[in-house]
């Protein structure tokens, strides 16, 4: 169910919707049926998500030097300010 821009806010469970908004991004690209490594080149040529900037590296796992509060309504994401 998608939360109205009425509701409280809640920031619980913003990094598994990114994470699976970036999946589903990824599985768009891919032709049916989906190969492991169609899904994987996918994800790795993604440059952001929300205009926020991603860079994939498999020796730097580096977490984001900001903090981003956002709430996702039924308009899309909206800063919180």
């Amino acid at each position: 169910m998608i939360q109205q821009a009425t509701d409280p806010l809640s920031d619980v469970g913003l990094e598994g919707f990114t994470a699976g908004t970036l999946v589903g991004q990824a599985l768009k690209l891919c032709p049916l049926p989906v190969k492991r490594l169609c899904l994987l080149q996918k994800l790795r040529e993604q440059s952001s998500v929300f205009d926020f900037p991603l860079v994939f590296d498999p020796n730097k796992q580096q977490a984001s030097q900001q903090v981003f509060r956002v709430k996702v309504t039924d308009r899309g994401v909206e800063d919180i300010r």
